[in-house]
């Protein structure tokens, strides 16, 4: 398997020549923003496809710049979208954002259909000046495959780069935009013991029982250390950005170097030595003391299992946790649930998980 440095910097090799050459399809693919000139006026526009609109919490400093598309399904509780805006502002100067652009995608009438996903791409084809699309959740419909890919195949030749998730396990086998070969995928590895199959452009990949994230794109699949995915995508927006925007040296090295630097956060390290230990569950006392840490931060006023979605104030452990850890947590706390009655699809995202059991935790 390729290191995830070469999967990264042939990859990434378009951004810095401005070009990339798909030889299956015979195009060209040119981000919008490798044709500016002066690198010290440069800006970028954004946009985030995402879920649970809460501009109440996005920093003051940075509300003036966000557009909300969708009012639809607004829910002030939930802040995943604002998470991830909140991730790129960690990672590059607000300064050379312009705008962002936030869809919301999740909707009662088309949850699950990608209608509200298409609609949201197709908004930024006719009517935005975007340079990056940031999604951090995967789509599944097979109804609504190909005009996606057709959709984001025009966005891609009109100069914008995306960048997708596969942050989720549908049923069917599907997972797109982030499969497709003009968007730069990052996908979780899978949560489960069990097979998971993707269908990717190139062939169908089999990924399982994988505790890291991976990074896929064309076929390829590398290691990717970036955390979830959920953080994964925006930092690797901010990755592009930051190296774009430096003028002496906007090489793929530079990028790398920039991963390479900025992976293994100490939250990243302590994710580390729970992968280590997870497989004989075997915790030290201080791992414990952290994890219980990053649970306890998590509000406990919401349902994870039943018919009603969970809201929460996200906060992930982690890239993933391990069938094995979640085994070792539901006993140690001694929560009603299995792990098989928990799959990834039962829950918004991991945060809503880490609530969960920081509500069992608190009682």
């Amino acid at each position: 398997m390729a290191t995830f440095t070469a999967i990264v910097t042939r990859l990434l090799r378009h951004a810095f020549t401005g070009k990339k050459h798909n030889e299956k399809q015979g195009v060209t693919i040119r981000p919008a923003f490798c044709v500016l000139e002066d690198k010290n006026m440069m800006k970028f526009n954004l946009a985030v496809i995402d879920t649970a609109l809460n501009i109440d919490a996005i920093p003051e400093s940075i509300r003036n710049k966000i557009v909300i598309k969708d009012y639809f399904g607004r829910d002030t509780k939930a802040t995943h979208s604002a998470m991830v805006i909140n991730t790129i502002l960690k990672y590059t100067n607000a300064d050379l954002i312009e705008k962002i652009y936030l869809y919301n995608i999740f909707t009662k009438e088309h949850q699950g259909s990608g209608l509200a996903a298409f609609n949201a791409l197709e908004d930024i084809l006719k009517n935005n000046d975007v340079d990056i699309i940031i999604m951090s959740v995967t789509l599944a419909n097979k109804e609504r495959y190909e005009q996606t890919k057709d959709i984001c195949k025009r966005l891609a030749l009109s100069g914008v780069t995306i960048i997708a998730a596969d942050s989720n396990r549908p049923s069917d086998g599907l997972c797109y935009p982030f499969s497709f070969e003009c968007v730069y995928g990052i996908s979780q590895g899978a949560f489960t013991e069990k097979p998971y199959y993707c269908v990717n452009d190139m062939e169908t990949k089999h990924i399982s029982g994988d505790a890291e994230a991976e990074f896929i794109n064309c076929g390829k699949i590398g290691s990717c250390l970036f955390g979830g995915t959920s953080k994964a995508v925006p930092k690797f927006a901010a990755a592009i950005i930051n190296a774009f925007v430096d003028e002496n040296d906007n090489s793929c090295d530079k990028i790398e170097a920039w991963i390479k630097k900025n992976t293994l956060s100490e939250e990243d390290n302590i994710i580390h030595q729970i992968r280590e230990n997870a497989l004989s569950c075997e915790f030290s006392q201080e791992i414990l003391d952290e994890l219980s840490g990053y649970i306890s931060e998590c509000p406990v006023d919401i349902s994870c299992l039943g018919e009603t979605s969970p809201t929460f104030e996200l906060c992930e452990l982690g890239s993933c946790e391990l069938f094995k850890f979640l085994t070792y947590m539901l006993d140690k706390f001694r929560i009603s649930a299995t792990p098989e009655k928990m799959r990834y699809t039962d829950f918004a995202t991991i945060g809503s998980l880490c609530a969960y059991i920081g509500e069992k935790i608190h009682k």
